[in-house]
């Protein structure tokens, strides 16, 4: 027995190490899914020299000021902004001006626009650039088409591209159709409307950007603030193994409202670090009511790959730069819709990809947003966020806030959970609440849940969860483990006993029914497995009606020797509230090691309170298999409330008015108490 417990204490430090160390992805690589060691490379392409429309000698009219803006009609005259900036000296008249446009204008003739990734079109556009520009841009609710940028950057050009460089003041009321954008070469900033910007607002933009070396965004390469912008075109990542982000809005962000994806966006396994379908990265500010009806395409075939996805946030990364009145206050993602399939092959998320942060306590809110579209990634798909590893204080006030989240669409790829697919609970306070998942849900991986698929604490000093009101109605089916509300929940490492750590699970219910296909596996109705070793858990009022279904092919093969002794014993395991309580093991190797001394203590660290099981359990074969001498090899553990516990100190439990039916007896096993009522 302690030898099999070693083991499985081996595989589960061996994956904390991994999730929170090398084998996670870090903010702080240059290059994802990259050896660093590797000598990166641009690319540089063989490209024909630019040719520019020749500038007029003015605009058409105005004066710059608010009352009568300099006036632009013609493609010449928008030439002459250009060169009115790209002066070294820029009269100080332009700088703080107004200018409108007066009519459509087009830079190109568009009649071959589907040609022009081979055919270059006559003219090139340099883009309008100037970091003190402090004043308006009106496109009027005009249309700029036949923009063509096709280059390598050089190391001392700009390395900002769009129909605006890096510009400061306001763009607005701007369209760009029949544009194509491809800038390689080194590190860049790409967006149709620019690369930078402080406020871009009410533009849309129906371009084809081709992204190298880039941050891109169908709007803008990087924005302080987008507000009510529309993307209905292409974005394509064409460099592979290239460190950038991608949004269907900004490549990167602090703030966007009421902005909307139609558009495409196609990237490899290897190619970027993070794509959203709105912000491909935001580390600070808000992102509000915002909708992604594009598509998010990535590769998921790669074994090593690292990108991450997400229909409106790919990653939120929210860091500490200089002294604590600078740091970040961390970001909000609220009343956001995910209706476009997003795939990528690390972490996938309905509405955000990833968040985590760096020595920063604050961290995200993310409230009343939708997930109605199919998510996938090989490893860890979340209906809202794929992955969530935050760090924070426990100051009364939440690191992490996830509330009134719901997902609608089956997911069915990777580690899945219908709002979260992998949570590590690291030092903070945390808030799930009012959460639901209506849709089925099932796992090509080991675990899968309505709410949280896996869960692993880290030893850190003060830790409080709080999951309440959280809901799922779906059906849950998973090769390994399953929850209604969670799959997996797992310390690996004991905590110390003067560390303070509580969590509580109030009010949460589950009508899905709950399916395993495993020989070795554990399912519940709220928790499949609690190996929350030694901290404070309390289960108040939870419900669960769904049926649990053991559906698996029945005799185990490989758990006995070539003389027929018996290796290891391997469970089923079931329970209406949680299916196991005891040592979070990713197989149930010591399920035969069960005590009954720490049952129904009144001073237990896992408190269930006024929680009911009413599901029925439906087993295709519950015979318990032996080796050749009689030993177990194979048995089977069922209950109404709680399917199996080590009934260890650190896994002690209490309960206390609570009922099940649909079970024969509360524990399942008989060699320890009863737990429950039957009804």
């Amino acid at each position: 027995m302690k030898i099999k417990r070693l083991v499985s204490i081996i595989i589960s430090l061996a994956m904390i190490l991994c999730l929170f160390s090398s084998c996670g992805k870090n903010d702080s690589s240059l290059i994802s899914g990259v050896d660093q060691q590797e000598e990166y490379k641009y690319e540089f392409r063989d490209l024909a020299a630019p040719k520019y429309i020749e500038p007029a000698s003015a605009f058409a009219g105005g004066d710059g000021s608010a009352g009568d803006p300099y006036q632009i009609s013609s493609a010449s005259e928008l030439a002459f902004m250009q060169s009115v900036f790209a002066n070294d000296e820029v009269d100080e008249n332009y700088v703080d001006a107004n200018y409108v446009l007066t009519a459509d204008i087009e830079l190109n003739s568009t009649e071959n626009f589907d040609s022009w990734k081979s055919n270059t079109p006559e003219f090139s556009w340099k883009p309008i650039e100037s970091v003190s520009f402090k004043g308006v841009f009106d496109g009027n609710g005009y249309t700029v088409s036949g923009l063509y940028i096709n280059l390598n950057r050089e190391a001392s050009d700009s390395e900002h591209y769009g129909l605006f460089g890096n510009i400061g003041g306001t763009i607005k009321n701007v369209n760009i159709a029949d544009s194509y954008f491809a800038v390689s070469g080194y590190t860049n900033q790409v967006g149709s409307v620019a690369g930078y910007a402080n406020l871009i607002e009410n533009c849309t933009s129906a371009a084809v950007i081709d992204c190298f070396d880039s941050t891109c965004g169908g709007l803008v390469g990087t924005a302080k603030s987008v507000v009510s912008c529309i993307f209905n075109g292409e974005i394509n990542q064409i460099k592979e193994k290239s460190p950038n982000y991608i949004g269907g809005i900004a490549g990167v962000a602090d703030n966007a409202k009421n902005c909307i994806n139609n558009g495409i966006i196609n990237f490899g396994a290897n190619d970027v670090d993070a794509v959203g379908g709105v912000v491909g990265k935001t580390g600070e500010g808000v992102i509000d009511s915002c909708v992604n009806n594009g598509t998010v395409n990535g590769d998921i075939s790669e074994n090593t790959a690292l990108a991450i996805a997400g229909g409106i946030v790919g990653k939120v990364f929210v860091m500490v730069l200089g002294g604590e009145e600078k740091w970040s206050k961390g970001v909000t993602v609220k009343n956001c819709t995910n209706n476009g399939e997003v795939s990528s092959h690390y972490y996938a998320g309905g509405i955000i990809g990833e968040v985590n942060n760096d020595r920063n306590p604050n961290c995200i809110v993310v409230e009343n947003c939708i997930n109605k579209a199919s998510v996938k990634a090989k490893e860890y798909t979340g209906g809202v966020v794929g992955a969530l590893t935050c760090h924070g204080k426990v100051s009364g006030n939440d690191n992490i806030l996830i509330k009134n989240c719901t997902n609608s669409a089956s997911l069915n790829k990777g580690t899945v959970g219908g709002v979260i697919g992998y949570f590590a609970s690291n030092e903070g306070q945390t808030t799930i609440r009012g959460c639901t998942n209506t849709a089925d849900l099932s796992s090509d991986s080991q675990h899968c849940a309505g709410i949280v698929a896996y869960w692993l604490m880290g030893s850190t000093p003060s830790v409080i969860v709080k999951v309440t009101d959280c809901i799922n109605s779906g059906n849950i089916t998973s090769p390994l483990n399953a929850g209604g509300i969670f799959s997996y929940a797992d310390a690996p490492v004991l905590l110390d006993e003067d560390r303070s750590c509580m969590i509580d699970i109030e009010n949460c219910s589950n009508s899905g029914n709950i399916t395993t296909k495993s020989n070795n596996s554990y399912i519940g109705g709220i928790s499949g497995n609690w190996g929350m070793r030694g901290i404070s858990a309390d289960f108040v009022s939870c419900k669960n009606s769904g049926d649990l279904i053991i559906d698996n092919p029945g005799k185990p093969q490989g758990f006995t020797d070539e003389e027929g002794n018996k290796v290891m014993t391997i469970s089923r395991i079931a329970g209406g509230i949680i299916g196991r309580a005891g040592d979070g093991l990713l197989l149930t190797t010591d399920s035969d090691n069960v005590k009954d001394k720490n049952v129904n203590t009144k001073k237990a660290v896992i408190t269930l309170t006024s929680c009911s099981n009413v599901g029925a359990l439906s087993v295709n074969d519950a015979k318990e298999y032996t080796d050749k001498n009689g030993e177990k090899v194979y048995r089977n553990y069922f209950g109404g409330i709680i399917g199996n516990t080590t009934g260890e100190k650190d896994a002690s439990i209490f309960v206390k008015d609570c009922t099940y039916s649909n079970f024969e007896r509360g524990l399942g096993n008989t060699d320890v108490k009863d737990i429950g009522t039957k009804n």
